[in-house]
């Protein structure tokens, strides 16, 4: 399994994700714990998943849950992660799926697999998600040509 660090080397997300990124960084380095930022790490974590880097898209999910405001719907942003997770290996279906009936198939939470992949993806980051989560936004700053 890949780990977030092989990523470095080889992901170049298409420039024309600019136009959806940027907006979301802007929002996220403005408020990270706004609802306007779950939004945001949800677009982030949507371009991350479509440009075939799903470990840097769970990062970006698990640290928006762990982030985001009480009582924030979570729906959009479990999408992303359970579609993660299924990507990963870490999820299963039982067959096909409707992308809203995910989490009716996939339990929230975590799981053993989870936690292991988890804790073996964090080890570069001495276990924070959160300096996990800094180094995948500024990866994509820099992929996306955002940096100032």
């Amino acid at each position: 399994m890949r780990a977030i660090a092989d990523f470095v080397a080889s992901w170049r997300p298409s420039k024309g994700w600019a136009q959806t990124v940027a907006p979301a960084v802007a929002e996220i380095e403005r408020d990270p714990s706004s609802l306007a930022a779950l939004e945001a790490w949800c677009q982030i974590a949507m371009m991350l998943g479509d440009s075939h880097a799903a470990p840097l898209a769970l990062i970006v999910c698990l640290h928006a849950e762990a982030t985001a405001p009480a009582g924030a719907d979570l729906g959009r942003l479990h999408a992303h992660r359970n579609l993660c997770l299924l990507d990963l290996g870490l999820a299963s279906s039982p067959g096909p799926v409707r992308l809203g009936d995910l989490d009716r198939v996939i339990p929230p939470g975590s799981t053993p697999a989870l936690e292991a992949w988890l804790h073996d993806q964090l080890a570069t980051f001495d276990q924070d998600l959160s300096r996990a989560t800094q180094f995948v936004l500024a990866l994509v700053i820099e992929r996306m040509g955002l940096a100032e």
